[in-house]
């Protein structure tokens, strides 16, 4: 039987301090759950890239969250050559996806819609924090295979 975490590359837009200390709060929170969640807060480095980084681990998660926010959205639908690090980061993202059926899983923080690319896709809504605890679980729960359908009794 393989131990191994799954891990989770965690894909959001550097808004402001308050978003970015929630992202880190809700990886820290998939972590003390089981789910190896991989953040660049904690793994770049001073003087290392982040389009390293990117590579490197989008390549290799087993699963890639996107937080959806307003101006997430607006950055992974920018125009080409608008957009920045994370328009790269979707282009590398839904790559994965199209090439070896990778999942996105939308976690809906803020705003109105998700990014076209996810419109169709179940996601968790995070955009209530009384429900923080519930969303969270439900996350967990799906990303680590534990949301199954009942069994039919005969």
């Amino acid at each position: 039987m393989d131990d191994k975490p799954i891990k989770a590359f965690v894909s959001y837009k550097w808004e402001s301090k308050e978003h970015a200390s929630w992202v880190k709060n809700l990886s820290a929170g998939l972590r003390a759950r089981g789910v190896e969640a991989i953040l660049d807060q904690w793994e770049v480095k001073l003087g290392e890239s982040f389009t390293d980084y990117m590579q490197e681990h989008i390549a290799s998660a087993d699963v890639i969250l996107f937080v959806i926010t307003t101006a997430a959205v607006s950055a992974a639908e920018a125009p080409k050559g608008k957009g920045g690090a994370l328009k790269f980061e979707v282009q590398m993202m839904n790559a994965r996806r199209m090439a070896e059926g990778t999942r996105i899983i939308g976690i809906y923080r803020s705003g109105s819609r998700p990014p076209h690319y996810l419109r169709d896709h179940r996601y968790v809504d995070f955009r209530n924090d009384e429900e923080y605890e519930r969303s969270l679980q439900i996350l967990v729960d799906d990303i680590l295979g534990r949301s199954e359908a009942p069994k039919i009794m005969c």
